[in-house]
Parts: structure tokens; C-alpha cells; sequence
């Protein structure tokens, strides 16, 4: 007999970790982005300021849209409860125990972990 696969697994979203990731990387972004004005205002001319400053503001709006909540769920190969960060484009994640690849599914009913 052939061994039954496992479905997916439905992750849970834990609370607060939406806001907390979104904070994180806008601060990140933005003491980078203004590393980079300083520079640009200290070593450069008057238009790289302007560039700096433009370069500084898309990176906060676009840190604040590109990241999600942390989602929680059991790994369908060792059932080990494994996080997934939500960010643009990454649906593959390892898993902390096993470090076998687990596939992440967006469904309207959530995040499912299941086997790639």
C-alpha cells in the first residue's frame, strides 16, 4: 500500500506580530534611509539630497506594505510548530527542527503549511 500524504496544515496568526513586523522593518528602512540622507547632505550636492530624501520616504511606505503578520504552524513532515513571517513573494520556508522545506499556501480560509 502507498503511504498517504499529509493535507496542509492551517497556521495560526499570532497577535500583534501584523503591527510588530511592519514597526520592525519601517525602522530599519528609516534609520537606513536617513544614514543615507546624511551622507548624501554631508558628501554630496543639493539634488542627491532631494534623491536621499525620495529614496528615504519608499522605503518606509514600501517596508509598511511589503511585510505581514507571523503565522504558526505544525511541519508536515516532523510536526515540529514552525514560524513563517508573511513577506512578498516568500512561500518557502525550512523548518526549524528538520530543516525540510515546507510549501505555504494563501487560501481565503488562511495560511495552510503543507509538504512542496
Amino acid at each position: 500500500m502507498a503511504r498517504k500524504k499529509a493535507g496542509p496544515v492551517p497556521a495560526e496568526l499570532q497577535r500583534y506580530s501584523r503591527a510588530l513586523n511592519k514597526t520592525r522593518l519601517a525602522a530599519i528602512m528609516g534609520v537606513a534611509g536617513m544614514a543615507f540622507v546624511a551622507v548624501a547632505s554631508y558628501f554630496l550636492g543639493p539634488q542627491w539630497v532631494k534623491i536621499a530624501l525620495a529614496v528615504f520616504l519608499v522605503g518606509i511606505v514600501s517596508s509598511l506594505l511589503s511585510v505581514g503578520g507571523t503565522y504558526v504552524g505544525n511541519c508536515p513532515h516532523c510536526g515540529t510548530k514552525t514560524p513563517y513571517v508573511h513577506a512578498l513573494g516568500v512561500y518557502i520556508v525550512k523548518c526549524t527542527r528538520c530543516g525540510k522545506p515546507i510549501k505555504v499556501n494563501k487560501t481565503k480560509e488562511g495560511f495552510f503549511f503543507r509538504r512542496p
